[in-house]
This record gives structure tokens, sequence and C-alpha cells, in this order.
């Protein structure tokens, strides 16, 4: 193997035997073919980075992901080092909020309020219009709107999760404490004392399944590199087992890397601790939409169900299943070529039927019926 080369190190060493991945980890480090010369996010220092283990590559999968919280997090997660990058702040910071209210947070809750600087850099501000006096802030201007979002986003995400999330069912998170984490002073965010915005979300994340708050040394990043020069970043939280999670997607910068892999374990932490689940595709984030305007809290994975049946005529018919409107099952109108097709069309059918549909909360008493 050449050890210049880490373009395939992760699915060679997935088939290696222990002593040639350590072995394979001696040579790599030899060569210095994983560096890490860019600045750390304050709080993270150079001697917490260290080379993945053999071990963690090829570790254990987790077959039924964890809904719930446990005090042993290695009982409740699984490392993944498959994720997929591209995740949404905004459905993200909904779910979040969503649970220190205890239902559902409605897009239309929320305004976004822009202002441009003589640079033309932009610094956004997030408001709920039922909350007043709970905003978040970008902190700073950047030079997009876009990044400005973002980083309102993830800043408003850092601050909710400073405190406990209520579990499903208990009483919403005061509003005065809601205001209190509000991180608006003077155009300024409060808590940007130099820390990484992103770094203070995965603490946030990691707290919530600790009984201490997370310091720096409960993690530590590695990055791979491959001959393309592109970077890979793997995140180890020794203080949760050591878990370890990284996204296949490679990034041209260590710093987005980094940032994708922040992301993917802060949603598999908020996941295990609220039951968050992350629409694949447009279609499944309409029907959540749908199912979530029936229901008094934010759906959950368990609450949706994709069953597929081909027929003798090799088409296929997808049936959905929403446990959480009482089994309640949707089928495709008609069979179709394609299994992908089949989940849309099913999909869409559903959504039609539930827009129709007098929510059961809304009227006592009666109970929905499958059409």
């Amino acid at each position: 193997m050449d050890p210049t080369d880490q373009c395939d190190t992760w699915g060679r060493l997935a088939s290696m035997s222990d002593s040639l991945k350590d072995k394979a980890v001696q040579i790599a480090n030899m060569h210095n073919n994983i560096s890490d010369t860019e600045e750390m996010p304050h709080g993270i220092h150079a001697s917490a980075q260290k080379q993945i283990s053999a071990e963690a590559i090829t570790g254990a999968s987790c077959n039924d992901s964890a809904c719930v919280s446990s005090k042993d997090p290695v009982t409740a997660l699984c490392s993944d080092l498959d994720g997929k990058a591209g995740y949404s702040y905004l459905r993200m910071f909904c779910h979040v909020m969503g649970q220190h209210l205890q239902r559902t947070l409605e897009r239309h809750e929320l305004i976004f309020d822009y202002a441009v600087d003589s640079r033309k850099y932009v610094t956004c501000a997030v408001q709920l219009t039922s909350l007043q006096g709970v905003v978040f802030s970008s902190g700073k201007a950047y030079p997009c709107q876009s990044t400005a979002r973002h980083r309102a986003l993830v800043n408003a995400l850092s601050a909710l999760l400073r405190i406990p999330l209520p579990a499903p069912g208990s009483p919403a998170t005061p509003t005065s404490d809601l205001q209190t984490l509000s991180m608006v002073d003077n155009g300024c965010s409060k808590s940007e004392s130099g820390q990484s915005s992103f770094l203070s979300l995965l603490f946030g994340c990691m707290a919530q399944h600790m009984q201490r708050p997370p310091r720096s040394r409960d993690i530590a990043f590695t990055f791979l590199l491959d001959t393309r020069a592109y970077y890979r970043c793997v995140v180890t939280l020794r203080a949760l087992g050591s878990l370890q999670f990284s996204t296949t997607k490679t990034h041209t910068s260590k710093r987005n890397a980094r940032c994708d892999t922040i992301l993917h374990a802060c949603l598999v932490l908020i996941k295990a601790k609220t039951g968050y689940t992350r629409a694949s595709s447009k279609e499944e984030s309409r029907l959540l939409a749908c199912i979530a305007k029936h229901m008094q809290r934010t759906p959950v994975e368990d609450d949706v169900q994709f069953s597929f049946h081909l027929d003798s005529n090799k088409a296929w018919r997808c049936v959905i299943t929403l446990h959480a409107l009482g089994g309640r099952e949707f089928t495709t109108p008609k069979p179709c070529s394609f299994k992908n097709n089949a989940k849309q069309s099913a999909i869409m059918y559903a959504c039609r039927v539930l827009s129709e549909t007098v929510p059961e909360f809304v009227r006592p008493g009666r109970m929905l019926e499958s059409r």
C-alpha cells in the first residue's frame, strides 16, 4: 500500500487484520500525511489531535438507532463514520425550539432581520413572533446573507442547548429562561467569547448526554488527506465512550470538513435525545410538515414507516404507516415502475388527504379515518 495515497484508506482499513491496521496507522504517521497547521477553534489545542484508531474506523454498527437518552452513552449511541453532508440549520433549530416549547414550531413564527453595514456585510437576527424578547443574532457581519443566517441559527442552537431539553410531555421551558438564552445585546452576541460557534454547538449537544459541562479535552479532531488534497474530518467524543463521527464528503479546507462533521455528530446526539428525524428529500420534509399539523409535538423517526411491495408485474407500491396517527396507512394509488416514484406518489397522496382532514386535537371525540 502506498503510504502517500490515502484516497482509499477508509475502505482498505475495513478489510485488514488488526495488526495490519496498526501498521498502516504507524506508516501514515511516519509520512506526516495528516497535518493540522490550520488554526483550531479556541478551546481545542493541537495536543488534542490524534490519529484515528483502526478499531474506530471499523467500529460496530448500530442497527437500531436509539431515540432516547441513556446515562450510559455507549448503550444509547453508536459511532457513525458515514454521515451524509447537507444539513438544514433551520429544521434543527425548529426541532430544538419545539422541544423547549413542547409543541411544533411553525415556520411563520420566525422572522429573519438583516442589517447591511457600509462594507455591505450582513448581520442576521432571528426573532420569534410568539415569544417577545427572544432574539438570536449572527453576532457579527458576514460577506453574504446566507452565511449570516446560518451563523444566527447555529448561535441560536448553541444557546438553546445550554440547558437540558425537556422530555416529551413534560412542562415547556419557561419563556423567561428562553429570554435569558437570547443572545442579542446591542446587536452583538453575548456568548461570543472567541470560541467557535460550531464548537459551542457540539458542546451543547454533548451536554445533553453528560452529567457535567463538556471540556476541551473531551473531544479530538483528526483529518485525513487524500491524493486530491481534500480533507475528511473525524471527531472523537472522549467523554461519550470515545464515539467517533465523520461524513463521506471531503472538502478542500479543514474548516469546512470540521463543520460538516460537527453538524453530523450534533444531529446524531440530538436524535438520540429527542428522536429528531431528518427528511432525506423535499417530499419527506413535506410529509413531516403535514403530520406535524395533526400532532401537538414534533414528529420523530418512529412516527413514520415506509414499506415497499413488488408485484408479479415488477411494479412497486409504497405503504406509508403513520404510527403517531393511530397506525393510519396510505398506499400508492397506482403501481409504479420505479421504487422511488412509488414512494413519491404515496407521499403526495398522504399529504393531500391530511391537508383535507381537520386535525384530531381540533375536533375532540372524533377519530381520524383513512380513505
